[in-house]
């Protein structure tokens, strides 16, 4: 499945449980939108606009982006493997800095929470969980 959502604008959208796998969200406004349980894998993310969107739950395997932003957003786990099976953390909630990581290449000066307070802006090549395990130095 393909979808082009490029430089949409879908501020404050409820998208829970969305199917937007393979999605082009290039540019795309997503901010406030509520994107838990959301399907993502696959998705391009370059430009995406994701300030304060709930990510609590999304499936991100192969997701790809830079230079999204993405300050106060909230994200307690995320969902990894080809199918969206690997919870993230297997228990508990995203520690301070850790979905930075997971994206990589970060940028001093924005704000992101999940599971507490911790921020950034994200620049990443595809999230794959094993890269994902490695940069956080965590055993899969």
């Amino acid at each position: 499945m393909y979808c082009d959502l490029s430089m949409c604008m879908l501020r404050k959208a409820d998208l829970r449980g969305a199917n937007l796998r393979y999605a082009d969200l290039f540019g795309a406004e997503l901010d406030n939108a509520n994107l838990a349980g959301a399907d993502l894998r696959g998705a391009l993310l370059i430009k995406t606009q994701l300030a304060g969107a709930v990510l609590t739950g999304a499936k991100l395997h192969a997701a790809m982006g830079s230079g999204w932003s993405a300050d106060d957003v909230v994200c307690e786990y995320v969902y990894l493997g080809a199918r969206g099976e690997e919870r993230f953390p297997p228990d508990g909630s995203l520690q301070p800095g850790q979905i930075e990581r997971l994206f990589g290449g970060l940028r001093r000066g924005s704000k992101k929470r999940c599971g507490a307070e911790a921020g950034k802006t994200a620049e990443s090549p595809a999230l794959h969980g094993s890269r994902i395990s490695r940069a956080l130095g965590v055993r899969r």
